[in-house]
């Protein structure tokens, strides 16, 4: 994180013809990933393409599992939720699907929002 490689020793993916699915849980620090796409192509993924598939773009970051997590939302949302200067970075960038092997490479990035509960 922070312009570092995220590298998960717990990794699930779920590969459907409308969306992808990725997580991602690095033990030694007990912090989690996920990202879900609305596609399972490849091609370059932001809030401004994929915003008639919004509830199938997700990119979230978590300090721990079951935290409250750092979540990419659109500069429209988050105008509408009132949040004051965020700016909107999120891109992910599917550079190959090899279906014989199993993977999906690319890169991916996004500056999050987090709403902290009242716990």
């Amino acid at each position: 994180m922070g312009g570092h490689a995220f590298v998960g020793d717990q990794v699930q993916a779920i590969v459907t013809d409308d969306y992808v699915a990725i997580e991602g849980i690095r033990s030694s620090k007990g912090d989690l990933i996920q990202i879900i796409l609305p596609s399972n192509k490849v091609g370059t993924y932001t809030w401004k393409n994929s915003n008639e598939n919004a509830e199938n773009f997700i990119l979230a970051y978590a300090l721990e599992i079951g935290g409250d997590a750092f979540a990419s939302i659109s500069e429209e949302d988050a105008a509408l939720f009132e949040i004051q200067g965020y700016t909107d970075t999120a891109i992910v960038k599917i550079t190959d699907v090899d279906k014989d092997k199993k993977t999906i490479s690319g890169t991916f990035q996004f500056t999050g929002f987090r709403e902290l509960s009242n716990k």
